[in-house]
């Protein structure tokens, strides 16, 4: 296949669904001071692939230890607290509103990976004085341009074995083939979608070791760390377990690790 000219992909991006309503419709409802759990439960209950996430993961071993079973999303609010469901519905509502041409195993790999990013991103925001919220959102989103170059440029790319290559030739190899990489792509869908520039910047350089952006920087340590961490483990409550097993202890061995720090 021939590649496409980055200008030429850039404008394909209009064409590419809005931020995903239920999406949406969550963020809205936490963006709101004081929110009742009742809002929140709400905004869920319409989307199954939301709710189905949730209560799956409120009946994991880690959440409920006892195997009491628990089926209604106001209790499994309770059990996980209002930001672990947030994190839970907002990365799931993505997943279950962002089609892409790939499998559905592909899709949730892809979903599951940026959860364990966007996990670790927001637990070592705060060593580094970053806003947490935003760097969990930047964690979410660093990746989507793969599912852009699935979409409108070849879905096999993104279905091959392209996770196994190195930065460098990972890079060489959108550049080969699409004519643009995954991360400026990525960015520049973010900022049509209005969110915050700091966030589109961190997207666009996250594979650049030698940024001066520390947003991106972290990002690129998350990403690396998270594929370490969780392997191919698909399961949202599994992630959290694993990182908070994993990586919470020893965050700050890993920051200094990577050079990272706020000053």
């Amino acid at each position: 296949m021939n590649s496409i000219a980055p200008i030429e992909m850039i404008k394909h991006i209009d064409a590419l669904p809005a931020l995903p309503e239920h999406y949406l419709a969550i963020k809205k409802v936490i963006a709101s001071p004081e929110y009742e759990m009742s809002a929140l439960v709400r905004a869920i209950r319409p989307n199954q692939t939301v709710s189905a996430t949730i209560l799956k993961c409120v009946n994991s071993t880690f959440f409920n230890p006892v195997g009491a079973p628990i089926a209604d999303i106001s209790k499994a609010i309770a059990r996980l607290g209002l930001r672990q469901t947030e994190r839970l519905a907002l990365t799931s509502a993505l997943m279950d509103d962002f089609g892409t041409p790939t499998s559905k195993i592909k899709t949730r790999t892809f979903w599951a990976h940026a959860y364990a990013v966007a996990l670790i991103c927001e637990q070592s925001a705060t060593a580094l004085h970053l806003n947490p919220e935003e760097m969990f959102s930047t964690g979410l989103f660093h990746d989507i341009g793969h599912l852009i170059q699935a979409i409108i440029c070849d879905a096999s790319f993104f279905e091959d074995g392209e996770s196994c290559m190195s930065d460098a030739e990972r890079h060489a190899a959108e550049i080969e083939h699409c004519g643009i990489s995954h991360a400026e792509l990525g960015a520049a869908l973010l900022q049509q979608w209005n969110l915050p520039e700091s966030l589109c910047q961190a997207v666009a350089a996250h594979h650049d070791v030698d940024s001066d952006i520390l947003p991106a920087r972290l990002c690129h340590m998350a990403d690396n760390e998270s594929l370490q961490i969780i392997g191919h483990e698909t399961a949202f409550s599994a992630i959290e377990s694993l990182i908070k097993e994993r990586f919470t202890p020893c965050i700050s061995e890993v920051l200094s690790r990577y050079g990272l720090s706020s000053s």
